[in-house]
């Protein structure tokens, strides 16, 4: 039993590793959407992001990335030295 408990929870994550990487100016922006396409103004808000001199690595996107007020929705904004007020909770 225990042996197919861990083969299904290692093919749950290879599944939910796929992700699509955009190159930007900045830092690459990587989606985990499922191949479900986002509006182009949630690309755009998440290009101007990624462009930001404080941002960690990536910016990463989830399926349900729709643009915001003050941040997209469903993405997730990692920073180094700094922190963006208006990217927590605008949708909560």
């Amino acid at each position: 039993m225990r042996l197919a408990f861990s083969v299904q929870v290692s093919l749950l994550m290879e599944t939910t590793n796929l992700h699509l990487t955009l190159e930007t100016a900045g830092k690459p922006i990587k989606a985990w959407t499922g191949g479900v396409e986002f509006e182009a103004e949630a690309e755009a808000q998440l290009r101007r992001v990624a462009s930001l001199p404080f941002i960690h690595k990536w910016v990463a996107v989830m399926p349900d990335v729709h643009s915001g007020i003050g941040a997209t929705v469903g993405s997730v904004i990692a920073t180094k030295g700094a922190i963006i007020p208006a990217a927590v909770g605008v949708d909560i």
